[in-house]
C-alpha cells in the first residue's frame, strides 16, 4: 500500500481517489474547492468525447467510463441515468466515436436536427452533476480517504512521507506544474424548469453547441464553448441567446421558468496529460489534467490508467506507459 496524495476535488480528481482506494492505497485528498464549487459542477453532463481529437486511447478511455456510468446507474443515489437522445452532427455521417455505443441507430431524416448532416438517436449514461458530484466525493470519504480543502502552489509543500501524487488541478496546472501549453475554455449552462422532457438533444455547432439535457428536478441548456476567456461572468444577453437557440428545437422550453445559470473554465490543452513525471526532486507525480469539455466522460478511463502508473511510481507492477492523445 502506498501513500498518495491527489490534488483536485473535481471529477478527474476524485475519480483517481476512488480506483486508487479500491486498489488498496491510502488517499488524502487537497482540493482548493469541492462541490458545489467546482469545475465539473458546471458540467451538462452528457456521456460523449466533446472537442477531443479521436483516437484508440480517446475510444478506450471513453468506453471504459461508459461501462462504469452503466453500472452506476443501477444506483439510484449516484445521479447517473442511462437516457435516450440524439446527437447532431455537420458531418454527413456520425463520428467514429459513436460505434461502441451498445443501443444506438441512424435518424432518418424526420428525426435528425435541421442544419445537421447526420443524426443518431442513442441511449447513452447522463450525469447528473448536482446529484453525482456529492455522491462522488460520499464515496471517496466512505472509502477512507480524508478531503481537506486548501490550495497547494508547489509540490514542495506535500508532506515526506507521502510515495506519489497525483495531479489533477485542471486549469491550477499552470502554475503547480508550469504548464503553459493549458489553457480556459468558457462553458455556459441555463438551468430551467423540468417540464415533463425526458430525451436528450445534443448538436455540434462550433463554438456554440446546442444541448437540452433533462435531469430529475431541472434541464440544462448549452452552450458555449470560449476559447481562452478567463472569466466567469458573461456578457449581457448570452442566456437569452442560449434559451433561444434551445426553444427552436423544443419549443415547450418557451414556457419554461429560469432557474439560475453557471460558467465554468474548462482545462484544456493540445493533449490530455496523463502521464508519470520523475522530473520532480522530492516524489514521482502523476498528471491527470487537459481534458477539455470531456472530463466526465473520460473520468473513469483516465482514472484507471492513473493507478498503474502509480503502481509502477512506487514499484508495485511492470512499467506502464500511457501514449498521448490531442483535444480539438
Amino acid at each position: 500500500m502506498a501513500q498518495i496524495v491527489v490534488l483536485g476535488g473535481g471529477v478527474s480528481g476524485l475519480s483517481s481517489a476512488v480506483r486508487l482506494l479500491e486498489h488498496g492505497h491510502s488517499v488524502e485528498v487537497l482540493a482548493r474547492e469541492v462541490t458545489p464549487h467546482t469545475t465539473s459542477d458546471t458540467a451538462a453532463a452528457i456521456w460523449a468525447p466533446y472537442r477531443v481529437e479521436l483516437g484508440d486511447l480517446i475510444a478506450h478511455w471513453s468506453m471504459a467510463s461508459f461501462r462504469q456510468f452503466q453500472q452506476l446507474a443501477a444506483d439510484e443515489n449516484s445521479g447517473v441515468v442511462m437516457r435516450e437522445g440524439t446527437f447532431g452532427f455537420v458531418s454527413s455521417a456520425p463520428p467514429d466515436w459513436t460505434n461502441g455505443i451498445p443501443e444506438a441507430r441512424l435518424a432518418n431524416e424526420q428525426e435528425r436536427p435541421v442544419g445537421c448532416g447526420s443524426g443518431l438517436i442513442a441511449r447513452v449514461p447522463a450525469i447528473e452533476m448536482n446529484r453525482y458530484m456529492p455522491w462522488l466525493l460520499a464515496r471517496v470519504k466512505a472509502l477512507g480517504a480524508f478531503v481537506t480543502r486548501t490550495e497547494v502552489t508547489s509540490f514542495d509543500e506535500i508532506c515526506r512521507s507521502t510515495d506519489a501524487i497525483v495531479n489533477a488541478t485542471g486549469l491550477g496546472a499552470r502554475g503547480l506544474a508550469n504548464d503553459t501549453d493549458l489553457y480556459p475554455v468558457r462553458g455556459r449552462i441555463v438551468l430551467v424548469e423540468q417540464i415533463g422532457l425526458e430525451r436528450f438533444l445534443d448538436i455540434e455547432a462550433g463554438d456554440w453547441p446546442i444541448g437540452i439535457f433533462p435531469r430529475r428536478d431541472d434541464i440544462v441548456l448549452t452552450g458555449a464553448y470560449e476559447i481562452n476567456e478567463t472569466s466567469l461572468k458573461v456578457p449581457d444577453g448570452m442566456d437569452e441567446g442560449i434559451v433561444e437557440r434551445c426553444v427552436a428545437f423544443e419549443p415547450r422550453l418557451a414556457q419554461a421558468r429560469r432557474l439560475g445559470a453557471m460558467s465554468g473554465l474548462r482545462p484544456a490543452r493540445d493533449a490530455v496529460r496523463l502521464e508519470l513525471d520523475q522530473t520532480t526532486d522530492k516524489m514521482p507525480v502523476v498528471h491527470n489534467y487537459g481534458h477539455g469539455g470531456s472530463g466526465v466522460t473520460l473520468s473513469w478511463g483516465c482514472a484507471d490508467d492513473v493507478v498503474d502508473l502509480i503502481d509502477k511510481a512506487c514499484g508495485m507492477t511492470a512499467e506502464a506507459e500511457i501514449p498521448k492523445t490531442k483535444l480539438a
